[in-house]
């Protein structure tokens, strides 16, 4: 690799990621939601269309799969693929960052904050 940086790539994952509700979307499916409408659910502003072409572009980038139902085509989910479980570190340092800003750290007192590091570090298969 000598003295190469990934810029490249880095650019074009961060291009990728930092489309709107792209991260809320991962974050969601880290947190066990899988079908369109849970997505939906804590978001009234995310557009049925806005959504669609989401999940479509996370699916084409190889962050995502879609699984389809064919007794029942509304029954359609999604789940991260290995791709998209790489994430895992960078998500879970989102919400670090979240719980220990100034802007946000007063929300949680320390014993809530280790609890919330505990319970995500298990939810993301982290050490």
């Amino acid at each position: 690799m000598g003295n190469r940086c990934p810029s490249e790539s880095v650019g074009k994952t961060l291009k990728i990621l930092t489309k709107k509700w792209y991260l809320e979307i991962l974050f969601d499916l880290f947190n066990g939601k899988k079908h369109f409408n849970e997505f939906k659910k804590d978001k009234p502003t995310l557009l049925n269309k806005t959504l669609a072409r989401c999940l479509q572009e996370l699916e084409e980038n190889g962050f995502i799969e879609k699984h389809v139902d064919e007794n029942d085509i509304s029954n359609t989910s999604y789940s991260l693929t290995r791709e998209g479980q790489l994430l895992n570190g960078i998500i879970y340092e989102i919400i670090v960052y979240s719980m220990e800003s100034e802007k946000t750290s007063s929300y949680y007192n320390e014993k809530e904050k280790e609890n919330m590091k505990t319970h995500f570090k298990k939810i993301l298969n982290l050490p």
